[in-house]
C-alpha cells in the first residue's frame, strides 16, 4: 500500500473543502467532517475542521478502534448520536 498516495489523496480531498467553506464565508471551526475512518479526521483536523468520529463496527466484518480516537472532537455510536452531541 502506497500511504504516500493516500496522504496525498486525502490533503486534496480536504483542499477541496476549504475551498468550498470559503465560498460560503464560513470558518474552518464552523464545519465538522463526520466520517469513520481515522486517516480522512486526523487530515480534516490538521487542516482545522472539527472531526466527528462515528463507529461503524460491523463495517468490513472487522473493527478497529482508532489510535487516536482522544484527537477528534465528537465521538458518536451512530449518525442519530451525533444530533444529540452537536
Amino acid at each position: 500500500m502506497n500511504h504516500h498516495l493516500i496522504l496525498e489523496v486525502l490533503l486534496q480531498g480536504v483542499f477541496w473543502i476549504l475551498i468550498y467553506i470559503e465560498y460560503l464565508d464560513l470558518s474552518s471551526s464552523e464545519v465538522a467532517l463526520v466520517a469513520a475512518h481515522e486517516n480522512d479526521l486526523l487530515a480534516a483536523k490538521d487542516a482545522g475542521l472539527r472531526t466527528i468520529y462515528v463507529e461503524r463496527v460491523n463495517e468490513f466484518n472487522t473493527y478497529k478502534q482508532p489510535n487516536n480516537i482522544n484527537s477528534f472532537d465528537f465521538l458518536a455510536e451512530d449518525f442519530i448520536d451525533i444530533s444529540t452531541k452537536i
